[in-house]
């Protein structure tokens, strides 16, 4: 809830029951976000950290430029 905020520019959780409807739709996404070869913990990181660490790891596999 803290990333989506309360506002209503997200028209899918313009709804009531936001909350719930969130912890629904993350449950059956949950095997697909699971399903990658890289998952970056964005957590207080800036958006060159965050570029950083994914060239980093396609450089690691040969799909770097």
């Amino acid at each position: 809830m803290k990333r989506v905020g309360e506002g209503d520019e997200r028209p899918l959780l313009n709804r009531p029951d936001r909350k719930a409807f969130i912890q629904e739709l993350m449950k059956k996404r949950e095997r697909a976000y699971k399903d990658c070869d890289l998952m970056v913990d964005t957590t207080g990181k800036n958006a060159e950290e965050v570029t950083g660490e994914i060239i980093v790891f396609l450089a690691s596999k040969g799909k770097g430029g």
